[in-house]
């Protein structure tokens, strides 16, 4: 399912496509179902939506192929399902494809050593391409390579994750030019939130359409989004209902986690 090589090429680029983690029969109801959440949502041009449910999408949640992937990136025997979220671009306006300089952001940092030792200490984040993703149809465009720059200018410091970070506030580096990620329908990228990345125009007819899965070693208890934690608890709550049993162990650890985030904020 992935190769050393490919293992390697994230570790070193912060991303990197597989063929084939994916039934297609999945990856078309996935694709349905996002149509129908959206369709349905109070503002259907919103561009994201997290923590969604749906019998597919519980399907890919607990595939044994990501969490075997997730396993071998991190170099652990445990993994937690993380989090969730929708993500589309509607066409628009702009004359030619580009994006906006001053949006490039991260979502979380890393230290050199929780990004390099093992197990990492990271999140692993699956980009699940529900729809070709072509250069004009609003790629994700990344710096690739910049989540090692981040973490080797960080060290052994500790490094912020409790917020987005955008270019202006980020380490002054020698970081690679803006990279487009493309990818077919079905394909899968392993990737990072800690890479520098932002959206792009849509200069096509159709929605781009994308669906994000993350995963960490259990037992990492990587804080982030802390504000949201209370929703969190509750969406994975439900999912844990929601499992089959022998695959509730992928949300167990994470609801402990959230659980002890609260009680330690309620003691304060």
């Amino acid at each position: 399912m992935i190769s050393q090589h490919e293992i390697d090429t994230f570790v070193e680029r912060g991303a990197v496509l597989l063929d084939g983690i994916l039934e297609p029969e999945l990856i078309d109801a996935a694709s349905e179902e996002m149509d129908r959440q959206y369709d349905a949502h109070e503002n259907n041009d919103i561009g994201i939506i997290q923590y969604v449910f749906g019998d597919s999408l519980e399907e890919i949640y607990q595939h044994p192929h990501l969490e075997a992937i997730a396993k071998k990136v991190i170099g652990t025997n445990e993994v937690d399902f993380i989090a969730s979220a929708f993500l589309h671009t509607l066409p628009n306006s702009a004359e030619k494809w580009g994006y906006k300089p001053e949006t490039e952001h991260v979502d979380i940092q890393y230290n050199e050593e929780e990004w390099c030792q093992t197990p990492r200490r990271i999140l692993i984040m699956f980009m699940i391409f529900l729809d070709d993703v072509t250069s004009e149809r609003a790629p994700t465009v990344v710096r690739l390579g910049s989540q090692l720059s981040i973490a080797k200018h960080h060290g052994t410091k500790d490094a912020y994750k409790d917020r987005p970070q955008y270019i202006i506030d980020l380490p002054k580096l020698n970081y690679e030019a803006m990279t487009p990620l493309t990818g077919k329908k079905g394909q899968v990228a392993v990737s990072t939130t800690s890479l520098i990345h932002t959206g792009s125009f849509n200069t096509t007819e159709k929605a781009r359409k994308m669906f994000f899965v993350s995963y960490a070693a259990t037992g990492s208890n990587i804080n982030f989004n802390t504000n949201l934690a209370q929703e969190r608890l509750d969406y994975m709550n439900e999912l844990h209902r929601r499992f089959s049993p022998e695959r509730k162990h992928l949300v167990e650890g994470t609801i402990k986690q959230l659980e002890g985030i609260l009680l330690a904020e309620n003691n304060l």
